[in-house]
């Protein structure tokens, strides 16, 4: 549960960042990946974000990317700890649109 989201800019990073740790997690402790469950509490979309949000859910949608971890036999918490996590994380055949730009909200 997250306590609250800005739908347009801080939403998607969230949605990312908890499905990286959820792969992380399932490669740690040699599980399957299932699905990530995500429930927001107080979802806000501002005003100068409107006409922005409208444009994105116009696009076309793209396929989306895979990932790939390989902690190579290593502990998750050593690799933290010692080295870049970067060097384990691999995205396969990821294509985005051309961002938008967004100011923050007001």
């Amino acid at each position: 549960l997250q306590r609250s989201a800005d739908v347009f800019i801080g939403l998607p990073i969230n949605i990312v960042q908890y499905a990286v740790l959820t792969h992380l997690i399932a490669e740690e402790c040699g599980y399957k990946v299932g699905n990530l469950v995500y429930n927001i509490n107080n979802a806000h979309l501002y005003l100068n974000h409107i006409n922005l949000t409208k444009k994105m859910l116009q696009r076309q949608e793209l396929k989306p990317a895979k990932i790939s971890i390989d902690l190579k036999n290593e502990s998750l918490l050593d690799i933290i700890d010692n080295k870049d996590l970067l060097d384990y994380i691999e995205l396969i055949n990821y294509n985005s649109h051309e961002s938008i730009k967004a100011e923050i909200a007001i």
